[in-house]
């Protein structure tokens, strides 16, 4: 992906790290065939032998053409077995002959064609397969069947989603200047220990996410970057939670026929997941107006 590696690296950004904590607000060939090309072998044999006075007596049937040095020998073969694979492979081309060998070569090289461009920005096919794993893991921790065909076509359009959404906002916030300090990353990834119940625990369930320690430090950076930008970006102050819809949400779950508390008693949790769906409402408008400002390019 040339210069674009080192920003690959931070495109999953906050989807690893709300996983992790079970936040549910995402914002979310090697070639083994060798292509036999017919070489002509020479071979130089010139056995040096002493006389009994030390002397050296070199073979008078060793011609000069015969000696010369192995080098020259070893080039002219490669020089032979490259002309013969471009040969071959002009052969592949015209059909006139079929061993797969250059079909498998080229399947390698596609493979590193971009999923997704923003604005100049590529996300590799690798970060994709990464970030949609990542998805099936959290799917099936939630309970869902991953082998249906509706999910994992919600899955597969997640996954492009979180890495188109997280670039844009990720620009946007560097463009604004946003700063992630060192000390901001460990406070955060204290926090994640904590809230998952310790060290080993949080090990486990990276091992489960195909995760390491420094792709989580990585998305934690994502995750603030992306946050404080938005803390200015996007105004949530104006949003209001009425009595009656938090009344309403309550009757809705009740008559999923699940017991549940006394409304007085988690009216104040209804509230803040309804202040929260609303938050991501106004977060997916913003996002729309970045989309509608960016070149994006999706090629999967």
């Amino acid at each position: 992906m040339d210069g674009n590696n080192k920003n690959d690296e931070n495109k999953s950004d906050n989807h690893v790290v709300n996983v992790v904590t079970d936040n549910e607000n995402v914002l979310t060939e090697e070639v083994s065939n060798d292509v036999a090309v017919p070489v002509e072998k020479a071979e130089v044999v010139a056995e040096i032998t002493e006389n009994e006075a030390g002397e050296e007596i070199i073979p008078t049937n060793v011609s000069p053409k015969s000696a010369l040095p192995l080098k020259q020998y070893v080039i002219a073969a490669v020089m032979i077995a490259v002309i013969g694979m471009v040969l071959w492979y002009g052969l592949e081309k015209q059909e006139r002959v079929k061993t797969g060998v250059f079909d498998k070569i080229e399947g390698l090289v596609k493979t590193a064609k971009p999923v997704a461009t923003v604005n100049g920005i590529k996300i590799s096919k690798e970060q994709y397969e990464k970030n949609r794993e990542q998805i099936i893991a959290s799917a099936k921790q939630q309970g869902l069947d991953v082998s249906d065909a509706k999910v994992q076509s919600e899955i597969d359009a997640q996954a492009i989603d979180v890495l188109v959404n997280t670039e844009l906002l990720r620009q946007a916030a560097k463009t604004a200047g946003v700063v992630v300090t060192p000390e901001q990353i460990e406070s955060r990834y204290q926090e994640i220990v904590t809230s998952v119940g310790g060290v080993d625990e949080l090990a486990q369930k990276m091992t489960e996410l195909n995760v390491d320690e420094n792709s989580l430090r990585s998305d934690i950076e994502g995750e603030i970057l992306i946050k404080t930008y938005l803390t200015d970006a996007v105004d949530i102050s104006t949003i209001k939670i009425e009595e009656s819809e938090i009344k309403t949400a309550y009757e809705n779950a009740s008559d999923t026929g699940a017991s549940l508390p006394p409304l007085e008693e988690v009216a104040s949790q209804i509230e803040a997941q309804l202040k929260a769906v609303k938050e991501q409402d106004l977060i997916k408008t913003f996002i729309e107006t970045l989309k509608e400002k960016a070149e994006i390019e999706i090629t999967i």
